[in-house]
């Protein structure tokens, strides 16, 4: 289980917590399977053949971020899903490399 965050989402945070003090964790706010994302990205992106290994060493079974704190201090709550998540990095990856 993992917790994922649209970087838009993290940068909105970021900001908000210009003005703040503290120590914020950041993320959607719950866990989702390595299975649950393949299973999305392949109504997104096509087919995609999973291949399954071990997990590495160190590696822990569940990372979520409690984001109570920066709900409460700085008023904050992703705004992106999932699915979006997955949409617009499919579509950057389309798109290529872009120019600064």
């Amino acid at each position: 289980m993992r917790d994922y965050v649209h970087v838009s989402d993290l940068a909105r945070a970021h900001r908000l917590a210009l003005d703040k003090q503290g120590v914020f964790n950041l993320g959607g706010g719950q866990g989702t399977s390595v299975l649950e994302i393949i299973t999305l990205a392949n109504r997104i992106c096509g087919p995609i053949e999973p291949r399954f290994d071990a997990r590495r060493p160190g590696d822990a079974a569940v990372l979520v971020a409690d984001i109570s704190r920066a709900r409460r201090d700085l008023k904050w709550e992703p705004q992106y899903s999932l699915n979006d998540i997955l949409k617009s990095t499919y579509q950057a990856v389309l798109a290529g490399p872009t120019s600064l």
